[in-house]
């Protein structure tokens, strides 16, 4: 259930995303958006490794866990270079 509405706020801040009119609404949601998936991220990373065993997403779902694995590398990255 906790995961269920995870998904759901989830969502929801990417639809805010485009939805909404003023940058600062936007700028809090996306934040909330990554905040979001910062929270859930080994939860996320297990359900793809799960995943690739199936023979036609595996390789779809490694890339994708590729590019956001480099996304949260990245992000690290230049959160400790401007702190």
């Amino acid at each position: 259930m906790e995961y269920t509405i995870a998904i759901l706020i989830g969502i929801l801040l990417f639809f805010n995303i485009f939805r909404a009119r003023s940058f600062f609404r936007k700028l809090l949601s996306l934040l909330a958006l990554i905040f979001l998936l910062w929270i859930y991220r080994l939860e996320l990373l297990t359900f793809f490794d799960s995943a690739e065993h199936f023979p036609r997403i595996g390789s779809a779902l490694m890339q994708f866990r590729y590019f956001l694995t480099n996304i949260f590398q990245r992000l690290i990255t230049w959160v400790s270079s401007v702190f």
